[in-house]
């Protein structure tokens, strides 16, 4: 019969409060997951992806060679990557640009500064 006391001094939670809590964190994370997958799948957010991943390769691609002269190469019938270096004294500033083909303005440009020592000009 001392079971009634000791179930009157319990401190957790009841069934209640866990389902609010549940019904509050689902209204937070389901709008929040439907908006990332939006993101995600969104044409021209996948297209600038494809574009930031042509550009940061053809960016390391000039740095690791330390092929400081201009280009412009065709990416499968689809890309043009356009690659503008300009040299002053010991720095070289390198700019990658992706355009979609027969377009004018870039999907997206990268830039960056980098100072020649010595050993890059042996090469």
């Amino acid at each position: 019969m001392k079971h009634p006391a000791i179930l009157k001094n319990e401190n957790g939670s009841t069934l209640i409060e866990t389902l609010v809590a549940t019904a509050i964190l689902v209204s937070v994370l389901l709008p929040v997951s439907m908006f990332l997958g939006y993101a995600a799948n969104n044409p021209q957010n996948e297209e600038k992806i494809l574009a930031l991943g042509l550009a940061q390769a053809e960016m390391e691609k000039v740095l690791s060679e330390k092929s400081y002269t201009g280009f412009e190469k065709e990416i499968d019938d689809r890309w043009l990557v356009t690659g503008v270096i300009t040299k002053d004294d010991n720095l070289v500033q390198v700019g990658v640009s992706v355009y979609r083909k027969n377009k004018q303005k870039p999907v997206i440009t990268l830039t960056t500064e980098r100072l020649l020592y010595e050993a890059d000009f042996e090469k």
